[in-house]
């Protein structure tokens, strides 16, 4: 039997879970689900919240928005008549959350979010069309998911749907460089700071309740029943680099948000968010949801980054900062922002551009993988060592090097890091002792890989590849570099100079790198 606190807590948490699909914090009993046909319309495999959106298919295409084929009515499963493993067709999958689903708007082509509020005039809906004015919209720090369209169900005592662009969770895919860590941390404090001086407290600010705007990162798009697959749902789509391509971040969801008038006094008696570390919501008391916004942004960046990775100790102190026990003396979101401004100077460039490890990574793992981040940022790395004016060439073969060493290194039984001056490679360069990696691995298929980068100007592809015994692999080289003989032995040369790359690519080796690689 549970106990009277379990029996509290979880009587708690259904009434929070209702004011989130009401938008009414103060809710207490549950909306009617009804759909309008008997069971016999339906397919079987629909849920009652899937018959929802189907009975307003028609509604919705009148709107200009059409839903997945699953929703259409009269749908049958697709693998029944295809033949084809049910997983692998796109009509398989169900709603992940019963009053949101993705939809095709007509107008463009584009793909949007929809969202089903089981109340009219309500809360979300109220605030985020207050956000999404053309007013606020020109604010750089405003990082609020807009509206694009209100949308009132004909039925009487209805719904009514918000449509938002189709967002991706802020960590799908995951963070790859510090540099990206700083980059989400700045636009979630400024969307914050933005969100309080217009009166409004989120309330519920958590990790599931940030999003981004992935189109840098996906140029072509994603399937949202599957986010690894292209639109056509065939084809598997790899995200770009964050640290390249920035993308925006966007705070979702004010179900349970208050929005103040100027002079009003900041405490509120509700349940409060899902965050059941903040202290002033472990007892049934009146709070400042502003105060608890603040904990719950640090509490965050200490669940979402600090747990998971290495390399972001520079967020201790901000993560101490905003998660101050006594709210009385917590700071303000501008407080913490200011903290973070003079946390984020101190973050020096090269750091910046380290490769996040997690923190279950196996040494040996890190190692490789260390190894071939280094390499494809080493241009980066060291940007501001370069003297001002001089260009940094990021060459095409990116995807390439990744690609091969994903298929070469597989799993090394051992695997030792030496730099260029324990005699394993040679490289001469103008930045530095540390500007070549040799990373040794004694697997069956090679013993070494080589991983080097220069800025010497002179191009002698041609000689490192009589260096390597076989001409084995050689991604790319614009430098003057040498390579100790070695029977087993794969090379990365990664280069970054103020030449023309292009034509370095026309004379004879390079016409041969340019082949070589294109098998890759």
């Amino acid at each position: 039997m549970s106990t009277r606190k379990e029996r509290v807590q979880q009587e708690r948490e259904q009434r929070r879970a209702l004011a989130k699909l009401s938008g009414n914090p103060n809710v207490t009993s549950a909306p009617r689900f009804a759909a309008r046909h008997p069971d016999s319309y339906y397919h079987s495999s629909l849920s009652i919240f899937e018959r929802l959106w189907v009975d307003r298919y028609d509604f919705f295409l009148q709107k200009g928005f059409r839903l997945r084929p699953r929703y259409r009515p009269g749908w049958t499963p697709s693998w029944l008549e295809s033949g084809r493993m049910s997983f692998r067709c796109e009509d398989y999958f169900r709603l992940e959350d019963p009053n949101i689903l993705d939809a095709e708007c007509l107008k463009d082509g584009s793909l949007v979010c929809l969202k089903m509020l089981f109340s009219r005039n309500s809360k979300e809906a109220q605030i985020g069309t207050f956000l999404s004015s053309p007013e606020m919209l020109k604010e750089q720090w405003n990082h609020s998911a807009f509206i694009l369209d209100h949308l009132v169900d004909p039925e009487p005592d209805g719904f009514e749907f918000i449509v938002m662009p189709l967002l991706r969770r802020f960590d799908d895919p995951e963070f790859g460089y510090v540099e990206e860590v700083v980059d989400f941390v700045t636009q979630v404090l400024e969307g914050l700071v933005f969100l309080h001086s217009h009166h409004i407290a989120h309330n519920d600010l958590t990790g599931a309740n940030v999003m981004m705007d992935a189109r840098p990162i996906f140029p072509n798009g994603w399937h949202p029943a599957s986010s690894d697959r292209a639109p056509d749902f065939v084809t598997r789509v790899t995200p770009l680099p964050r640290i390249y391509h920035p993308v925006k971040y966007y705070i979702i969801d004010f179900g349970i948000a208050h929005h103040l008038d100027p002079g009003q006094s900041p405490i509120v008696t509700d349940l409060g968010g899902r965050d059941r570390d903040v202290p002033e919501l472990k007892h049934n008391s009146e709070y400042n949801p502003f105060k608890v916004d603040v904990f719950t942004t640090g509490n965050m960046f200490y669940n979402e980054l600090w747990k998971k990775y290495h390399r972001l100790d520079f967020l201790t102190e901000l993560i101490v900062y905003a998660m101050t026990e006594d709210p009385d003396q917590r700071p303000t979101a501008e407080m913490v922002l200011d903290r973070w401004y003079r946390i984020e100077q101190s973050i020096s460039h090269l750091t910046r551009h380290l490769r996040l490890q997690k923190k279950e990574e196996s040494f040996g793992e890190s190692i490789v993988k260390d190894a071939v981040a280094i390499a494809l940022q080493a241009p980066s790395m060291i940007m501001g060592s370069l003297p001002q004016g001089v260009e940094v060439e990021r060459f095409w073969l990116e995807v390439s090097l990744l690609k091969l060493a994903n298929r070469v290194l597989g799993d090394p039984t051992e695997i030792t890091m030496d730099d260029e001056r324990s005699g394993g490679s040679t490289a001469n360069h103008s930045l530095g002792p540390n500007l070549a990696l040799s990373v040794r691995l004694h697997g069956p298929q090679y013993e070494r890989v080589v991983i080097l980068w220069t800025t010497k100007d002179a191009l002698a592809a041609r000689v490192c590849l009589q260096k390597v015994p076989g001409g084995q692999l050689l991604l790319l080289c614009g430098g003057l570099c040498e390579v100790a003989p070695h029977p087993r032995t794969l090379v990365f040369i990664i280069t970054f100079t103020h030449w023309n790359p292009n034509a370095c690519l026309e004379n004879q080796t390079g016409s041969f790198l340019r082949r070589l690689l294109e098998g890759v």
